[in-house]
């Protein structure tokens, strides 16, 4: 063989060994590679997401909570008709904090499409300053109650004071 042709071979030879290698990276490239890189961006994307799932329902249970704590706050303050015990102890107690007599007696209950609404009518007895203490205390009771009617009058030295208490319930 001449020289030339062992040129012309190591020349091809060398040529169709980097043709294999080339070929060889391009496949491990797109065989493995950039399949990998594909899942790691999927991955990071899917990652970025449920960090953002994360933080929204970490948000979502602490605004739960507190509407949690608020409606229980507005339950409290409505009168539970079944349970009205409370209330009207509630009421003696007061009575019986401002040194004034107390008659309750519970007028009625409104059933209107909007609000339900129980009624008591409550006469008070005491001296005047005992009764305005009392009323200033009803006034603020924690339940939702309007005052609808206020009658006073004295009798020897004794105020009477009719109240008509209208209180929301459920």
């Amino acid at each position: 063989m001449t020289e030339k042709q062992t040129l012309w071979r190591m020349l091809i030879g060398g040529l169709a060994g980097n043709l294999l290698l080339v070929g060889i990276g391009c496949s491990f490239y797109f065989f493995f590679i950039q399949p990998t890189f594909t899942s790691l961006i999927n991955t990071s994307n899917e990652l970025a997401l449920l960090e953002k799932r994360k933080i929204f329902l970490r948000e979502a249970a602490h605004e739960i909570k507190q509407r949690s704590d608020d409606l229980n706050a507005l339950d409290a303050a409505f009168l539970h008709l079944e349970d009205a015990v409370p209330f009207v102890t509630l009421l003696e107690t007061i009575a019986a904090q401002n040194n004034v007599t107390i008659s309750i007696q519970a007028d009625s209950i409104s059933n209107s499409t909007a609000t339900k609404q129980a009624e008591f009518n409550l006469t008070i007895t005491g001296t005047l300053a005992h009764v305005m203490q009392f009323i200033k205390q009803i006034e603020s009771l924690p339940y939702f109650t309007d005052i609808s009617s206020l009658t006073l009058s004295t009798k020897n030295t004794q105020v009477e004071a009719i109240i008509n208490l209208s209180v929301l319930a459920l």
